[in-house]
């Protein structure tokens, strides 16, 4: 890919991630400055919806992401993020005020990683011990103003057990992250996975979400929040 539609890629997806909202060339040449036409620009977004990294929702919208532009942004734009210093604090506190690790510590923490994420958060104690969290949040998020997109996750969520059944004994130390056909819950989102040991224990925390997640933020934050479980 030309540099400069690997910067476009990036831009795009980073911008629809914040927004939700079809990004248009116009904000990208305002915002970024490329040092080419307007033009030049709309040209290289045609391009790359052609290749299909890119769709349109309707005529007159910007583009919006694909699955292979969000697989093609993990594998070459993916930047190790620092962990908010609230969200540090939290997590922390939950850990040094409730120790020794328990299962009630665990899903504390899962609260509190819905919360930062605007996420569903799983814990899974094993492959068939699984706590969820966080549906309001999740159902805030601007996808789910389409009743169909409700009503996948809802069956994405009563079929959770098997999603981490499939990836229980996989999932290593630093988060993984999933989406489209690798994703064991449904290809239709993403989800990014930690695994936890304690002293006494190992299991999985993880976000699952729409496609458009912060997929940076969301594993530092899951890092963090093992890190503290294990120390």
């Amino acid at each position: 890919m030309q540099t400069r539609h690997q910067q476009l890629l990036e831009r795009v997806v980073r911008e629809y991630i914040k927004s939700a909202e079809p990004v248009s060339s116009g904000l990208l040449v305002n915002k970024y400055k490329f040092k080419v036409s307007s033009a030049t620009v709309r040209n290289d977004l045609v391009e790359l919806e052609e290749a299909g990294y890119l769709r349109q929702p309707h005529t007159s919208a910007g583009r919006v992401p694909t699955e292979s532009a969000y697989r093609y942004y993990l594998d070459h734009c993916f930047k190790q993020a620092k962990i908010n210093h609230h969200a540090a604090e939290i997590l922390l506190a939950i850990v040094s005020q409730t120790s020794p690790v328990s299962v009630p510590m665990i899903k504390e923490i899962a609260k509190a990683l819905a919360a930062f994420t605007r996420q569903s958060a799983i814990v899974a104690f094993s492959p068939t011990d699984v706590y969820c969290t966080g549906f309001s949040y999740l159902f805030s998020q601007p996808e789910f103003t389409r009743p169909e997109m409700v009503y996948d996750f809802s069956a994405i969520l009563d079929q959770i057990e098997q999603g981490v059944d499939k990836i229980f004994s996989d999932i290593k130390e630093q988060a993984s992250i999933f989406l489209g056909e690798t994703n064991p819950f449904n290809r239709q989102c993403g989800a990014v996975m930690v695994k936890y040991v304690t002293p006494t224990s190992v299991g999985l925390l993880g976000v699952l979400g729409p496609m458009r997640m912060d997929y940076e933020q969301n594993a530092a934050l899951l890092n963090y929040a093992k890190n503290c479980l294990g120390n």
